[in-house]
């Protein structure tokens, strides 16, 4: 199968999540707000890094911000908090663009594209064989024809800078506090991380030294119109207040090919589970709840799970083809689809 860091870490963190997701294909109508602001944050930087046009990184993140809107379920009391947050991105562009004219790294790449072959991973792939053949698959022999493949893993980084006379991965996080949730510690040993870190050195065969971190850190007021019921306020994101905070991590070789042991991994156990559903895909509960959001699911799978009627019609959209997606049809010589945006599962 061809895998990203973001199906390997979905599927990790609950199966039923990622077979709803990139299965069944059934997207919510409401993107999280964090993960809009990140995207459109990442490209208006990326612009400033391949341009240096500021004006045109500021539109092109707002443009960005706006088209994810498209199609999505607003709320009209959530209006005014979404145009705090476009805001906040044209703000936090233009400050990186300050912040990295004084920047004490080069910008090599503002981005790397790659798409890898894991190792030793040749079989008879059930993505692909879907995508070719109506034949049942375990009536297939796989070889010799398009069928038999090894695994993949794409991915597209934030950029590759020299810092210190070598070359580092440049992440860009945004977050409202970097002094919580071991915001720092957990870039020693990160999964994302790792798996750029060794994509970028099988695409260019440059061996990074590790990952520089830039941490974009967002700041709240109060706001006196809402207030709480106990005597205090509610708070709301204060679009001009920007913060930059930045760390670096070595990762050595050796840590690198276990990032690539744990991608071939991963990719069998999906595709393995994606082959027996009513066998191998199951829910984690634990997964409800992260980053104190409801899950898109929570409400199907609490049908599922006590025997109700699953699926109510409206509930979803159907998921556009992301990068992945496209990927598939590129490696099996099949015609494109309709170009899309990359969404919140295929920025990365």
């Amino acid at each position: 199968m061809i895998i990203n860091t973001s199906r390997a870490t979905q599927f990790q963190g609950c199966r039923e999540k990622a077979y709803n997701w990139d299965e069944l294909r059934l997207a919510s109508f409401r993107d999280p707000d964090p993960l809009m602001i990140g995207e459109a944050y990442h490209l208006g930087s990326e612009v400033i890094a391949r341009t240096g046009d500021v004006e045109q990184a500021m539109h092109d993140a707002e443009k960005r911000f706006r088209q994810r809107l498209e199609g999505q379920l607003i709320l009209e009391e959530e209006k005014p908090e979404i145009e705090r947050e476009i805001e906040f991105v044209r703000h936090s562009v233009k400050q990186w663009a300050i912040h990295y004219d004084k920047a004490d790294f080069k910008v090599l790449w503002p981005e790397v594209n790659g798409f890898i072959k894991l190792p030793n991973s040749e079989h008879h792939c059930y993505f692909c064989h879907r995508l070719l053949t109506d034949q049942p698959y375990n009536e297939c022999p796989g070889v010799p024809n398009e069928c038999w493949q090894p695994h993949y893993f794409k991915f597209r980084t934030d950029g590759i800078v020299e810092f210190y006379h070598k070359v580092w991965l440049l992440e860009q996080k945004t977050t409202a506090s970097s002094n919580r949730n071991n915001f720092w510690a957990k870039f020693n040993m990160d999964f994302q991380v790792g798996c750029y870190l060794y994509g970028v050195w099988k695409s260019t065969g440059v061996l990074p030294a590790g990952v520089l971190v830039n941490a974009i850190i967002k700041h709240s007021v109060q706001d006196r119109t809402r207030p709480t019921g106990n005597g205090g306020y509610k708070f709301k994101l204060d679009p001009t207040n920007v913060g930059f905070e930045r760390d670096y991590y070595t990762y050595n070789e050796d840590q690198l090919l276990s990032f690539e042991r744990d991608l071939i991994r991963i990719a069998t156990e999906y595709e393995d589970a994606f082959k027996q559903p009513e066998l191998k895909v199951y829910r984690n509960t634990n997964n409800c709840w992260s980053y104190n959001r409801q899950c898109y699911y929570w409400d199907r799978c609490q049908r599922k799970y006590s025997g109700q009627t699953i699926d109510l019609e409206g509930e979803f959209r159907e998921r556009p083809n992301d990068y992945v997606n496209e990927q598939y049809l590129d490696l099996l010589g099949l015609p494109k689809s309709e170009p899309q945006l990359e969404g919140i599962h295929g920025t990365k």
